[in-house]
């Protein structure tokens, strides 16, 4: 439901709310009003999808670097979160489909081949509906075809809340060793503050990034989609903080 609500409100979709605001004034004879409301609608929509804004909070967000993983002693965990599954495409198909966070779920297939004696481990909501597949299987059953065996596979699944998740691994009794955390850049601020939350400190293993040295790009789309994913993390931060979560 919080995903779908951001769909309906999140930053991308304000210039379309404005504008159907404006022309319902308009239809209802209040020039002025859906005047400067249609106004507000442009100027949102050149704001947000040919300025910047999203590149540079985005930007902000993929601050943290990798962590070093290869260090003497080696990592006995390698803990990848979900969502780099596209689940309707998946159950379609009847295999794993990846959307453009699908760098995940191949990290963790390197990382599990570059230290073959940790345990490889893939977080999610763990649900399958009638319209999409179960995520964390999804990409389980994809390691284990990609050549990880069983026994160096486990899943966690219950929730698509990123604290949720990093609680249960926790309270699981899985801290022994040195682990690996493997998820986007713009996520990994929040999926640290809920690990340190939930009472360890794992290796930043940061991939999909978004932003890249050359600046933003002319595609609006993009710019909105850019701006959409670093708003919700950052609102995500704040509510988490709020909560005393992190």
């Amino acid at each position: 439901m919080r995903y779908l609500l951001w769909g309906l409100f999140g930053p991308s979709i304000w210039p379309l709310w404005l504008a159907a605001l404006a022309l319902l004034l308009l239809l209802l004879s209040r020039r002025r009003a859906g005047t400067v409301v249609l106004a507000l609608s442009v100027t949102t929509f050149v704001a947000f999808g040919l300025m910047p804004l999203g590149a540079v909070l985005m930007r902000g967000l993929e601050a943290p670097r990798a962590g070093d993983h290869t260090a003497r002693t080696p990592p006995s965990h390698i803990l990848v979160l979900a969502g780099g599954e596209a689940l309707h495409a998946s159950k379609r198909r009847g295999m794993l489909e990846v959307n453009g966070h699908g760098d995940r779920i191949l990290a963790g297939l390197t990382l599990s081949r570059a230290h073959p004696d940790a345990r490889l481990w893939i977080v999610g909501a763990g649900r399958e509906t009638s319209l999409s597949a179960n995520d964390v299987e999804s990409v389980a059953e994809f390691w284990r075809r990609a050549g990880v065996a069983s026994r160096r596979i486990s899943t966690i699944g219950g929730s698509d809340d990123t604290c949720a998740n990093l609680a249960d691994f926790a309270e699981a009794d899985r801290l022994q060793g040195r682990t690996v955390l493997v998820t986007s850049a713009f996520h990994m601020p929040r999926a640290l503050a809920c690990a340190e939350a939930a009472g360890f400190r794992p290796i930043p293993y940061p991939v999909d990034y978004k932003t890249g040295t050359g600046g933003w790009s002319f595609n609006v789309l993009a710019n909105l989609n850019t701006l959409d994913l670093a708003a919700h993390e950052l609102i995500g931060l704040i509510f988490y903080k709020l909560e005393g979560r992190t």
